[in-house]
């Protein structure tokens, strides 16, 4: 049957984009950053009601520049109904996705991945438990560009070749098409895993190390699996809260602690110590940018940075007061404009002190501002 018939399946296929165009309410579309400058502790604020989950996500992946890997089995027009106000990026898009009764994570630097609850934690472990196995593995692959659809199946063949290597069975795997406007780099070890768990399926490596063959497999709940990860990252976990105490065991091991346990409930620990190791790196970047920020230095600006998205006026004159000192007030002569402080704008601050912030907004509006001490007045031009 001509591939074109199937293309029906792409509401319910897996997404992964780096820099989507949306339909954003914005007035203006904003050119994508680099993967590389992926600031996760960036803060941003929204305000979403009722908005479809690929496009609530999609927004942040275009302005800032992150990779967004959707599971094959997410409802993406599923509406989310949520508001942040000042939030680190990382942790906003963790409570979007778990709004709509999912796990969100980051996977390697510039990547976020979206799929059912308990599935982030079993591809984490799934991509660690093939960490080492097969050196190329952990070359980087760089999928093709499309503007279009690509089928994982393909992707798949192609990225197994790169490294010398063929797949066996794709075959008995449902036929799927991606809609995907950039794939991002990724090992080819995370790349597999990201690709197959959707499908519920893990791989196995048979063959050479010069001609290796791989083969999905389902995934094996009932195996005990072994971990070891830095004592930092486990700080502060009851282990003995997993599922019964004798399910586990732990042994320090240097600076180190070995985990064994039961599938599901390393899984789950997997997703707990990625979340514990995001967070620190988050309070490290965000106690690093406050000490560079602070307000009460002599002769240091304040500042703004980060992305707001479909945050009322009246929001957004909150956080501008609490950071930069500065209130938004409307002038009479914007009365008939249809511009009142409910009003909800979308827009995005680099580096912005007062000024600069306040004519960002005004050029949202497609309004004039005048600043005057710690007032901003937003009048018509």
């Amino acid at each position: 049957m001509p591939r074109r018939l199937f293309l029906y399946a792409l509401t319910f296929s897996l997404l992964f984009l780096a820099a989507a165009g949306s339909s954003a309410p914005s007035k203006k579309k904003h050119a994508p950053k680099p993967s590389a400058s992926v600031d996760w502790a960036d803060e941003i604020t929204f305000d979403f009601q009722e908005m479809p989950l690929r496009e609530a996500l999609a927004l942040f992946a275009q302005t800032e520049g992150f990779a967004l890997f959707l599971d094959r089995r997410v409802d993406t027009e599923l509406p989310v109904t949520l508001s942040a106000g000042s939030t680190p990026l990382l942790n906003g898009m963790t409570e979007l996705a778990r709004s709509a009764g999912l796990d969100a994570v980051r996977i390697e630097p510039s990547i976020l991945y979206v799929g059912p609850a308990g599935s982030a934690g079993e591809l984490l472990l799934l991509a660690a438990k093939h960490r080492g196995e097969l050196s190329v593995l952990e070359t980087r692959f760089s999928p093709p560009k499309s503007e279009g659809v690509v089928y994982p199946t393909d992707l798949l063949k192609e990225s197994a070749d790169q490294v010398g290597g063929t797949w066996t069975g794709l075959d008995r795997m449902p036929f799927d098409c991606w809609r995907a406007d950039s794939l991002a780099p990724v090992s080819y070890r995370v790349f597999f895993s990201l690709v197959l768990i959707g499908y519920g399926v893990d791989y196995k490596v048979e063959g050479t190390k010069e001609s290796p063959v791989f083969k999905p497999i389902k995934i094996d709940r009932t195996a005990q699996i072994t971990r070891q990860w830095p004592a930092i990252d486990v700080r502060g976990i009851d282990f003995d809260a997993y599922d019964a105490p004798d399910d586990l065991a732990v042994t320090p091991v240097r600076d180190e602690v070995r985990v064994t346990g039961a599938f599901k409930t390393m899984a789950n620990l997997e997703y707990v110590v990625a979340q514990n190791r995001q967070n620190r790196e988050i309070e490290a970047n965000r106690a690093a940018r406050a000490e560079v920020q602070r307000s009460d230095r002599p002769g240091v600006q304040r500042i703004i940075s980060g992305d707001v998205k479909q945050v009322t006026l009246q929001t957004l004159s909150d956080r501008l007061s609490e950071e930069l000192g500065v209130e938004l007030r409307l002038d009479p002569s914007l009365d008939g404009a249809g511009i009142t402080m409910r009003t909800r704008v979308t827009c995005s601050f680099r580096a912005a002190d007062a000024r600069r912030a306040v004519k960002v907004i005004a050029d949202e509006l497609g309004v004039g501002f005048e600043l005057s001490g710690n007032v901003a007045v937003l009048r018509k031009e």
